[in-house]
């Protein structure tokens, strides 16, 4: 995905480039979607939805209609590619919600290790660094200035600190309201979340975990996706790809959660939202192990 993104970046200020993006991104589209397909008739449904609305995109006036809510940028190449994946993801996350019980697989899967979810972490750097156009578009200063890594405020790291108490009030709010109207679903989250960090085994690896994950989804999500989509539309798909947690409260703890995070990008840039995304995964992570 990065090698598209790079090309898509070409394709802001070249014809051909535009072009053979664009075909690309098709063809991903049509693969995933019959990928889909043969998942489950909900998945393949969801995802010829999200493949139409993708080309309906290249409608120039339907851009200019999305760019009124959203801010995209009609014509880009890179806004095209960002939502045209941004869609095929989405479609596929709740289609296999409606259709697989995610907490029961996780329940059941072998333990991860460190690895396994590093590396499912670090591509997003890549893809977000290179998304917004370095080395093609953008110096390194300007990448930087894009992604948000320079401090609105001097204060950034107190704005941190104390999203991290938010975020742990809310998770715990969210957590006992889910006992209450739904003790079987929340247990069954709780099992999968200590599948999770119980397969770390130690404080050092959920350390690590949580500032690989604080970087890379932060640069993906609050860095490079927030400016183009928005507070609320990059908060859905922050919650989408957290897939381990089914449709449950833990899901709406995450949304929220990426709210929060949207506010402050806004008002303290992305380096807060690392800081407090890695805060408050380290600290759930160590009371997760005891």
């Amino acid at each position: 995905m990065a090698g598209l993104f790079v090309l898509a970046n070409y394709g802001e200020r070249s014809s051909a480039a535009r072009v053979v993006t664009i075909l690309l991104t098709i063809t991903i589209g049509l693969l995933f979607t019959a990928a889909g397909a043969f998942t489950s008739q909900w998945v393949g449904l969801l995802m010829v939805a999200a493949l139409a609305a993708s080309l309906l995109y290249l409608i120039p006036s339907v851009q200019q209609a999305v760019a009124g809510s959203l801010p995209l940028r009609p014509g880009s190449t890179v806004n095209y590619v960002a939502v045209s994946l941004a869609l095929l993801l989405f479609a596929f996350q709740l289609g296999t919600q409606l259709t697989v019980d995610v907490l029961g697989l996780l329940a059941k899967s072998p333990p991860f290790t460190l690895a396994d979810l590093l590396v499912q972490e670090i591509p997003l750097i890549v893809i977000a660094v290179l998304g917004v156009g370095f080395l093609v578009r953008r110096s390194w200063p300007e990448t930087i200035d894009r992604l948000g890594l320079r401090p609105l405020r001097k204060t950034w790291w107190a704005y941190a600190l104390v999203a991290v108490v938010a975020f742990l009030a809310v998770g715990y709010g969210i957590d006992q309201l889910a006992t209450w109207l739904s003790p079987d679903t929340q247990k069954r989250v709780n099992d999968a979340s200590q599948v999770v960090f119980h397969s770390l085994s130690n404080p050092g690896a959920v350390v690590l975990l949580g500032l690989t994950a604080g970087v890379s989804e932060e640069l993906i999500f609050r860095g490079a996706m927030l400016p183009r989509f928005g507070v609320l539309a990059t908060s859905l798909l922050f919650a989408a790809v957290h897939t381990q947690y089914g449709i449950t409260f833990a899901t709406l703890e995450v949304f929220v959660i990426g709210l929060g995070l949207g506010w402050l990008r806004l008002r303290a840039g992305t380096l807060a939202c690392i800081a407090s995304h890695a805060g408050y995964d380290i600290i759930v992570g160590l009371l997760a192990l005891h």
